[in-house]
């Protein structure tokens, strides 16, 4: 086993494990930013819509021609832009797809009425199916509670796990596991070896590595006539859920 095979050494233990710690923060800022998500959800809802009523098509045949008369090029945003404004004009007044379409528009997020977040043992996995399957009932009271249509409000979940394997997973002669082979290695020049950074006890990661960070959200979107609710929901859910 050759040192230069991976870059860290005995004595940076410390440097590898505050980089996957930061990579969870990439992912809290970025990737999981509560507008983004609460977005990207509403953009999907659109964007299914759209090929339901068929104002988009993405079958073999249609890719096929499209490409064959030159078409494709101009699929862009600017026409699935256009064809979800053809879309609005189709639905009827009160439809919450349309209440959807006018929040891309308009820019205007979802309202995040809850957020639980938690790190758990990998172990512990039913902690996060539980709370999740408390949370859905709660869903379903606010609904009735504040009238806003099922299709407006989202359950939003994730579980990020900060190292592929866990502290335990000892690593195997041949080395043929794909996680094993893709995991951050501290090699020790004495024994002129690797060892998986979670593995060594002097890592953060020993300790991480059998954590799992589970996030679930509770997005609404909120109509015209419901606007000054959110506050009201968010105490709700804090009440509830507490």
């Amino acid at each position: 086993m050759k040192q230069e095979e991976y870059p860290c050494t005995k004595g940076l233990c410390d440097q590898p494990s505050i980089f996957c710690c930061v990579v969870i923060l990439v992912y809290q800022q970025n990737i999981f930013h509560k507008t983004v998500a609460g977005l990207e959800y509403l953009l999907r809802d659109i964007l299914k819509a759209l090929l339901k009523k068929e104002l988009v098509c993405f079958s073999r045949e249609s890719v096929k021609k499209a490409i064959e008369s030159r078409e494709w090029r101009n699929f862009d945003d600017v026409y699935i832009e256009g064809e979800i404004r053809e879309l609005r004009g189709k639905l009827s007044k009160g439809d919450p797809l349309g209440e959807k379409i006018v929040s891309i528009h308009t820019r205007k997020p979802l309202t995040l009425v809850y957020e639980w977040e938690r790190f758990v043992s990998r172990e512990d996995s039913q902690r996060f199916a539980d709370r999740k399957g408390l949370v859905e009932g709660r869903v379903k009271e606010a609904m009735g509670k504040y009238e806003i249509d099922e299709f407006l409000w989202h359950i939003w979940d994730r579980k990020v796990a900060i190292t592929n394997l866990a502290s335990h997973k000892k690593i195997t002669a041949k080395r043929d596991d794909e996680e094993i082979l893709q995991s951050v290695h501290l090699y020790d020049p004495d024994k002129e070896k690797s060892q998986a950074i979670m593995e060594n006890e002097s890592s953060l990661m020993s300790i991480m590595a059998d954590q799992v960070l589970y996030v679930i959200r509770v997005y609404v979107l909120l109509p015209e006539d419901k606007a000054e609710l959110g506050s009201e929901i968010q105490a709700y859910f804090e009440q509830k859920l507490s």
